[in-house]
C-alpha cells in the first residue's frame, strides 16, 4: 500500500516510478548484501540470491 502511495506521489511530482524502482533495487541488494542471515553453513549465498529476488518482486508490485 505504502509503495503504492509514492508511486502516486511520484508521478504527481513529474517524476517516473520506474525510476524510484530501480533506485530502491539497488540500494535494497546492496542492503541485503550487508545484512546478516541466520543460515546454515554454505547457505548464505542461496538465501541472499532468494531475499534479493523477493525484494525485487515486492518493489516491481508496488511500484507501478
Amino acid at each position: 500500500m505504502a509503495l503504492r502511495r509514492i508511486a502516486a506521489l511520484t508521478r504527481a511530482s513529474g517524476g517516473d516510478p520506474a525510476d524510484v524502482r530501480t533506485w530502491w533495487k539497488e540500494d535494497g541488494h546492496q542492503a541485503m548484501d550487508e545484512a546478516t542471515f541466520l543460515v546454515a553453513p554454505g547457505h548464505d549465498r542461496i538465501v541472499r540470491r532468494k531475499a534479493k529476488a523477493r525484494l525485487d518482486e515486492i518493489i516491481e508490485i508496488g511500484l507501478r
